[in-house]
């Protein structure tokens, strides 16, 4: 069988409702497998995705959650944090139009559809709590303004 870097999905009765495996490998985690999907839930807050770690790095994992239906994308991680990680997700959460929900040992953050900071804990053990609205995360024409036809190369396996 193989091994992956996972991360599970469960409701409120325990039941699991799926396990995401973490899609792009680094050279320090090249011992599991690669996952195959970007896979988005129903929840009792809205549609939501997850990406492990080093995926956020690239902006088409996001991307193809929010247009899978997320408005919520849970990214725990081990990987770095700090100002280019708060900047990194601010980013997404606004290219996306969506909520990013960030975890590492040493810091929470939570990212809102307009690229602001909604909640965040830096430095120090404790929880984060964060109440979020998800009917903020629609589509003010980021996405239904893309340009799909334009955005071949990106899904090329080399440079052109």
């Amino acid at each position: 069988g193989k091994i992956y870097n996972a991360a599970g999905l469960w409701d409120s009765l325990g039941r699991r409702v799926g396990v995401y495996h973490k899609t792009h490998l680094q050279h320090h985690d090249l011992q599991y497998a690669p996952g195959a999907d970007l896979p988005v839930w129903p929840s009792p807050w809205g549609p939501l995705g997850i990406m492990i770690c080093a995926d956020r790095r690239w902006p088409e994992t996001a991307r193809v959650l929010r247009l899978r239906g997320a408005k919520l994308i849970l990214n725990p991680t081990y990987g770095f944090h700090g100002g280019l990680n708060t900047a990194m997700m601010r980013t997404r959460a606004y290219e996306n139009q969506c909520f990013i929900a960030f975890t590492h040992p040493e810091e929470s953050l939570v990212t809102g559809p307009k690229g602001d900071i909604e909640a965040h804990a830096f430095g120090k053990p404790g929880v984060l709590i964060c109440d979020i609205d998800l009917a903020r995360a629609k589509d003010d024409n980021h996405i239904a303004d893309r340009r799909p036809e334009l955005y071949g190369p990106i899904s090329a396996l080399q440079e052109e």
